[in-house]
């Protein structure tokens, strides 16, 4: 019923590495959220996603030695992920900012996908460094009429929508914690390996 006349197939969908593209997961995100008719289906699943299941870059990220340095790699290698993701660290660490758009035509409804993204990468950090990380405040692209309430209260931060793009605004003394699963080697490894793909 999900994938109803998406013209997305579940074979697709149940693959041992399946691939969409970022239109066919945007749009199932959306279905998904009209068929159980929660309107934070993204956000709540983005709490509880599995980073490593987005591969390599995944693993890289992971293994970096410091927060700043394992967003520095997800914009570095982000095409290795996606074609449409455009992330933009020009302003970290001068400012903890991480900005980023997708490279899809404007009528693709892209809301619940974007919400499951930034509460999976709160989350990850979260994980990732052992503490209750907040961020100075949140923003998104999109309108949203109900619900901000629950968001802030899962950031810990204002969370602004309907700006000129989306951004997560941190800490700067948050980026130099190390990640409790830094690994030198491994990242070394995979840095080569995705300056290579």
């Amino acid at each position: 019923q999900i994938v109803g006349n998406t013209g997305i197939s579940l074979r697709s969908l149940t693959a041992d590495e399946p691939k969409l593209s970022f239109d066919s997961l945007a749009l199932l995100f959306e279905r998904a959220a009209e068929l159980t008719e929660d309107d934070l289906l993204g956000f709540r699943h983005g709490q509880s996603r599995e980073l490593k299941r987005a591969g390599m870059l995944a693993y890289l990220a992971i293994s970096s030695p410091t927060l700043l340095g394992s967003l520095q790699c997800l914009a570095r290698y982000q095409r290795i992920f996606s074609e449409a993701l455009q992330i933009d660290v020009s302003m970290l660490e001068e400012d903890g900012v991480v900005a980023w758009r997708y490279d899809v035509p404007i009528s693709t409804i892209r809301r619940q996908y974007v919400e499951f993204a930034v509460a999976g990468i709160i989350s990850d950090l979260r994980t990732l460094t052992g503490r209750s990380l907040y961020p100075d405040r949140i923003e998104f692209r999109h309108n949203r009429k109900s619900g901000n309430r629950e968001l802030e209260r899962f950031f810990g931060c204002r969370v602004i929508f309907g700006s000129d793009d989306n951004r997560i605004v941190l800490k700067k003394s948050d980026l130099t914690v190390p990640l409790l699963t830094a690994d030198d080697h491994l990242y070394r490894l995979l840095q080569r390996l995705s300056e290579s793909a």
